[in-house]
Parts: structure tokens; sequence; C-alpha cells
């Protein structure tokens, strides 16, 4: 694996030196606790809508004994979802999701590149119990996504939704929308920890070879040499470090808007407010069974304050600018996103 310091060049500092060595010295420790008892530019996963099914699905019945059809996509499937299984977590979250029901296919309309030159690696579909796969990708980064697509199927089982019916304000809409990628994230970096602790090195050098990863990694490689045996604070720091990073705000945002404003129904003022951020949705969500509940009080009061009506109100404004200055009916500089959280 690629080690986290830049090497030593001739004429350094013996301070640098030793702030290097430190900082690969906590990696290490790091990626030691994942036991329990650059590439190019890609979409990370998430959560779509239910669109038509494509006639050139591949798909398996995640948990089937036996495959209709047995052929080389089919097999990789197969590969995939034992290999997503090998670490505690992977496993626990894998079951969970297979518990209720769900497949996982390549969908080779994922392979197109999107105008930003990018392309998605793989998505949970609300709603159709079902993950797709981007089959040009390769296998170390499906493994990790495909715990990551699980991870948003049992979010959806424990009724943690940001599309969820109701007369929900938009601003909460957002904050489990980012909580929730934020939550599959945080349970693929711990999978791909234990994997590497198991043996298995390549999934952590995909994770941390990641720019939309890094952020949370190093925050909680940060916590772990501050308190060593707080293994609640070093996953809250990592959730955190997802809504403070400029980049994953850029990222997410537009897409998280978009979504909301398209598959809800509008808040209305005038009618009975439903709360869709409460203690007992976070406390279900945190739990990430033996390594512990993340959602401490520190971190619920973050969650609580990273995104306000007036936030949602300044990004709509901002999204609907841009959307004008795109189909030249205004000129001009638009408003720039809300900053992140601090």
């Amino acid at each position: 694996m690629k080690s986290l310091p830049p090497p030593h060049r001739p004429g350094q500092s013996w301070q640098n030196q030793a702030f290097f060595a430190a900082a690969g010295f906590a990696l290490g420790l790091w990626l030691l606790r994942g036991m329990i008892g650059a590439h190019e530019p890609v979409t990370p996963g998430g959560v779509g809508m239910p669109l038509g099914e494509s006639p050139d699905l591949t798909c398996i019945a995640l948990g089937a004994a036996h495959y209709p059809t047995v052929d080389p996509k089919t097999l990789s499937l197969a590969r995939i979802e034992k290999r997503s299984q090998e670490t505690d977590i992977g496993r626990a979250t894998m079951s969970a999701a297979i518990a209720d029901g769900l497949r996982v296919c390549f969908n080779p309309a994922m392979a197109v590149p999107k105008p930003s030159g990018n392309r998605t690696v793989g998505a949970y579909i609300l709603g159709r119990k079902r993950v797709d796969l981007n089959p040009d990708v390769d296998t170390d980064m499906l493994t990790t996504t495909m715990v990551h697509e699980a991870r948003h199927r049992v979010q959806e089982v424990l009724g943690v939704n940001f599309l969820a019916e109701g007369n929900i304000p938009e601003a909460e809409r957002m904050i489990v929308a980012w909580l929730t990628e934020a939550d599959a994230r945080l349970v693929t970096i711990l999978s791909a920890r234990e994997a590497h602790r198991n043996g298995d090195l390549s999934q952590m050098e995909r994770l941390m070879g990641d720019s939309a990863y890094r952020p949370m990694i190093y925050a909680m490689i940060a916590a772990q040499v501050q308190n060593p045996d707080d293994r609640a604070a070093e996953m809250a720091a990592a959730i955190k470090a997802f809504r403070q990073s400029r980049e994953l705000i850029d990222l997410y945002d537009p897409d998280f808007i978009k979504t909301i404003v398209t598959f809800s129904a509008p808040y209305d003022p005038t009618k009975p407010r439903q709360i869709l951020v409460h203690d007992q949705m976070l406390s279900k969500l945190g739990d990430m069974g033996p390594y512990g509940n993340y959602m401490t009080n520190d971190l619920k009061k973050f969650i609580r304050a990273s995104f306000t009506d007036q936030d949602w109100r300044d990004m709509k404004a901002a999204q609907d600018c841009l959307q004008k200055r795109k189909l030249g009916q205004i000129k001009g500089v638009c408003p720039s996103w809300p900053r992140p959280s601090a």
C-alpha cells in the first residue's frame, strides 16, 4: 500500500522527518484496528430512483444457491458478493440486506461517461431492492462499492430515507441525504480496513487513492491518535469530515437537491411539520454492532446544525441561477453553495 507521507528528500529537516514518520506510524496503528475480536475519475456510489428496467442488465439474487445462467458476468457478480462478505462488518451488512431481498446487477449504462467525464461506479435503486454496478470498473472498487450500496439498502430497511413521505422540510431531507451517504462510506472504510488487517490490502489502497474518501479516512486516523480507545469518536470524526469537505459538498449537494425537488412533495409551512431527524432514527443509524454506536451527543448537535432552512433557500437559489445561466436566460456570477459545516 502507498504510504501516507511523501518520501524524504535530501535537506529535509529532522522535524519534518519525525512528523512524516509519526504520520506513517499512526496510519499503521489505524489500519491494525480493523480487526474486531490515483485512478481514473469516477463518481462514487449513491442512491438512485427507479427507472425503466434495462434489458441489458445481468443480475443475480444475492444469497442464492444457484443462478439461472452461468456466464462470466454472473460468475464475476458472485465473486464480488463473496468477497464483500469476507469481513465481519461486510458480512453483517450484506446479511441484513440479503435477508430483506436484494439483487445485484451489472448495468452497462453506467460505463457511459457523464458530460463531466466521470462514470458512476454503482447505485442502490430505491424501491427496487437492487444494486447496479459498472461492469467496466475493477473488482477492488466494485467490492467496496457492493458493501457501500448494501448499506444503503440496510438504511432503507431501518426507515432512514431522505425521500420519506410526509410534510418534511427540505433542510431535514438534505441532512438525512448527506448523513446516509456518509454512513455508507463509513461502513465501506471499516470493511476495507478490516480486509487490510486480514491480508487483503487492495481495497484500502483503492480508498486511500480516492480523494472522495481521504477526508474521512484522515479524520479517523487523527481521532485514533488523539484517543486510541474511543471507537465512537473515531467514527463520529469520519461522519463530520464528510460534511466539512468542500469537495464532497460540491460533489453531492447538487444531486441531493435535484432528487429532493423531483421526487418529494414541497414542504408546506401552513401544515403540521413532520420531524425526520429525530433521536431514535439517529441512534438506529449509528449502531455499528461490535464497533459500537457512533451517534454521540456532540455528533447529533453537529448533524442538526449542518443544514438549515436558510441553507436550503440559498442552495435552491444558486441551483436556479445556474440553470438559467446554462439556458442563456441570465449572465453573470451565481451565488455559491453553502459553506462546509464548522
